[in-house]
């Protein structure tokens, strides 16, 4: 019986550079695990209920956060009410944006190394645990809908990695001082009402609304200021420009995230709560965790079950 289950996703655009990858993961997993290569949501669902038949302890996870997201809801269902087993994070994605939250560098093959090397030596550094945002019947740690869904969208359709995502920042730059289409289809002020637990209803225009259970967005940006002191809360943040504000403020904006202060602009409005009922004029597409959902003009957010992550010493 594994002690460890390990969950690869062939499709990321790191395991697609080195496919021999999974064949190397079971190597080191040797005897104390068993790796499973699910290509679908379908082989998904088969994997966790074998490991829930098997009583895995510890899952680890190859893939970006993406994979991780559709894993965790994949087990969420599986397992109901009964305990989840410890999760291990292999960085097998391009940003990899959960596991710099939780500190967690290497590749997949030095992380699985540390992996069975701790749990055969019966110690972690630590265990750290996270709640989840709960959308629908999915689950995830990062919310945003409006321009920030949008720009993924663009992006998407041409995947090329952190240098990619740069080049489309310089092409949507490029395009607002020419006052192009390209620019205005992509960045856009949306009407919104925000309905945050017993808050009064707060209606404006918004570029974008975040929500999130960790403080850092893809690329290390200290975004979230006030999660880390909101116990079972998770933090909302609406940013309130035009589409002309967008382009002329956004530099300053992430200025002060890197700066880890908080935002004294009024086009920012920050608070944390247990559920937003998020309500656009507009049908608006929206992303948990870098996958992208059909748009909607209600979205329900709300707190999901904790996830306990293990930290291989």
């Amino acid at each position: 019986m594994a002690g460890i289950g390990i969950i690869t996703n062939p499709h990321s655009k790191l395991n697609k550079q080195y496919p021999h990858r999974q064949l190397l993961l079971s190597y080191i997993a040797g005897e104390q695990g068993q790796v499973a290569i699910t290509n679908d949501l379908e082989e998904l669902y088969k994997v966790a209920q074998e490991f829930s038949r098997k009583n895995i302890k510890i899952l680890a996870i190859n893939g970006g956060d993406g994979t991780i997201s559709r894993t965790l809801t994949a087990f969420i269902h599986v397992y109901k009410e009964n305990p989840l087993p410890n999760i291990v994070l292999l960085r097998g994605g391009t940003m990899n944006m959960l596991a710099d939250n939780l500190q967690i560098q290497g590749t997949p093959e030095h992380l699985l190394f540390r992996l069975i090397e701790a749990h055969s030596a019966g110690f972690f550094k630590e265990k750290v645990r996270v709640s989840t945002l709960k959308i629908g019947d999915q689950y995830g740690f990062l919310f945003a809908n409006g321009t920030s869904a949008r720009y993924l969208e663009t992006f998407y359709t041409n995947k090329t990695g952190a240098l990619g995502a740069i080049w489309l920042v310089a092409k949507l730059c490029f395009s607002y001082l020419l006052q192009s289409e390209f620019f205005f289809r992509i960045v856009r002020q949306d009407p919104t009402t925000l309905r945050a637990d017993a808050l009064p209803p707060l209606t404006h225009g918004t570029a974008s609304v975040f929500c999130s259970t960790v403080k850092k967005l893809p690329m290390k940006i200290p975004f979230f200021q006030k999660i880390e002191g909101a116990v079972d809360h998770f933090e909302c943040v609406s940013i309130q420009l035009t589409p002309n504000e967008v382009a002329r403020k956004l530099a300053s904006m992430l200025w002060f995230c890197l700066r880890n202060r908080q935002n004294p602009h009024p086009y920012w409005v920050d608070f944390c709560c247990k559920k937003l009922v998020l309500s656009t004029e507009e049908p608006s597409p929206y992303t948990l965790d870098g996958e992208l959902f059909p748009a909607s003009r209600e979205i329900t957010i709300e707190l999901g079950p904790k996830i306990d992550f293990l930290l291989p010493a």
